[in-house]
């Protein structure tokens, strides 16, 4: 069964709009992260930010041309903060200090950790997941791993269901799937590349189509795709 939330124009992390709207009325004015240019998070917040009122800035290592979900992410009003070259592809520590420093400027800003790594934002993930997930009870995931927020809300939302995540960006460690039913594969392509072999579906070549490969040898009948965007 596959799950295709390609027809929400953010994806699958609109569905925690909730959390941007209660900081909103929090008195927050201004989202602050970082991301990694072919990372669709950037998408999502820009997207949640624009649907609730809030600014949103986002670190990013600096990349021309600009991929996709960047030029995604600046037509929905983001707006990017480029981070050059120093000794090397700055990494995510280096992105995530200068956006704590930016966000800690003013008392109407909050940082978000990446992927919108944050318990809040998972709850209400979580939450939003349920509200739309229609009577179904899988006992078996396969959803797409970066930064993991998406197999902690979905574990909170069906918390009976087996995950089968495929790491396709930064290694996922133990710690952050903790308490968690899952079993972990690592994708063969890098993060900037696209999967060799492509899903029968609509799918980020970069992304979420990197779950089909492992679907094809593991997959039993019965188990649900989460396609992310």
């Amino acid at each position: 069964m596959l799950i295709q939330d390609t027809v929400l124009p953010a994806g699958t992390k609109q569905r925690g709009i909730a959390f941007f709207r209660r900081l909103k009325e929090s008195g927050i004015n201004e989202i602050v992260t970082y991301a990694t240019v072919y990372g669709y998070g950037q998408v999502a917040t820009a997207w949640c930010c624009r649907a609730v009122g809030l600014l949103c800035t986002i670190f990013l290592p600096e990349t021309f041309p600009r991929t996709r979900m960047t030029r995604d992410a600046l037509k929905l009003g983001a707006s990017i903060v480029d981070i050059g070259p120093d000794n090397g592809y700055p990494t995510g520590s280096i992105l995530a200090l200068k956006a704590r420093n930016y966000a800690q400027k003013e008392t109407d800003r909050r940082m978000i950790e990446l992927g919108l790594d944050d318990p809040d934002f998972i709850q209400a993930l979580s939450e939003g997941i349920i509200a739309a997930k229609d009577n179904i009870h899988p006992q078996r995931i396969w959803v797409a791993g970066g930064s993991g927020v998406l197999a902690r809300a979905l574990a909170k939302a069906f918390p009976e269901a087996e995950l089968h995540i495929v790491q396709v960006g930064r290694k996922i460690y133990p710690d952050v799937l903790a308490g968690i039913k899952y079993t972990l594969y690592t994708s063969p392509e890098a993060f900037r590349s696209n999967a060799e072999i492509i899903p029968p579906y609509k799918s980020l070549r970069h992304y979420d189509a990197k779950i089909w490969r492992f679907v094809r040898k593991y997959g039993q009948d019965g188990d649900y795709i989460w396609n992310v965007k």
